[in-house]
């Protein structure tokens, strides 16, 4: 399979415990959020993701990539080359089921923010996404971390089209985020979205929600409900 499966299980294993800290420490702050407050509910959302990634990891590493499971669990299709490529087949749907999963948690979350600043901004926060979090982080003074928000649409636009970049705009186009360039051509894949890279974003996602909770604009929000 070619990915470094103890590389995965314990960076998920970090950066989930990373969203948890994150949670348990604005909780700490701010006795007066509910459990079910948007503020809080966004590191639950993504941490899930992640929990559940570390899961798939965990049945590849034990089960999986193993000869006898197969063995025992299928009547055919057992042989190396079956194997191998049903290991390949589950990596790559885990890795776009994590993107995707990760994305909708914090579009969600983000709609969910806007509205609770502005009920009528972005057509009662229903716009696509990146009028949602461009609205916000001005709003905010936080435009410093919309590369990070254009990498990632951009990356799930990817995903969400077969693995090949189709925009809306059918032009080009290049994310500059802490000095590396990330180019994304019109019909053409991006070798660069790999789990690494993926999970390297991870924390700072992290920070930055936790940036937009902690902001005056939100502390100063008696509540903010997560939909149910």
């Amino acid at each position: 399979m070619g990915e470094d499966l103890d590389y995965l299980n314990a960076t998920l294993e970090t950066v989930r415990n990373g969203m948890i800290d994150a949670r348990e420490r604005l909780r700490s702050r701010h006795t007066d959020w509910q459990d079910d407050d948007a503020r809080l509910t966004i590191f639950n959302k993504c941490s899930n993701v992640v929990g559940s990634a570390h899961l798939g990891v965990a049945f590849m590493a034990h089960h999986l990539c193993r000869r006898e499971w197969w063995t025992e669990k299928v009547k055919y299709g057992d042989s190396p080359h079956a194997i191998q490529n049903s290991c390949d087949e589950f990596n790559m749907f885990l890795r776009i089921s994590f993107i995707q999963n990760l994305f909708f948690a914090l579009e969600s979350s983000f709609r969910v923010f806007v509205r609770a600043l502005d009920p009528v901004a972005c057509s009662h926060g229903c716009s696509e996404f990146k009028s949602i979090y461009e609205w916000l982080l001005k709003k905010l003074n936080m435009q410093q971390h919309a590369p990070l928000l254009d990498l990632i649409r951009n990356v799930r636009n990817v995903m969400h089209n077969n693995g090949l970049f189709f925009p809306t705009s059918a032009k080009n186009a290049s994310v500059t985020y802490r000095g590396q360039t990330y180019p994304f051509e019109v019909g053409k894949p991006n070798n660069f979205v790999t789990w690494r890279f993926i999970l390297e974003l991870v924390p700072d996602f992290t920070s930055l929600a936790v940036d937009i909770v902690n902001s005056s604009e939100f502390i100063q929000i008696t509540r903010i409900p997560e939909p149910s």
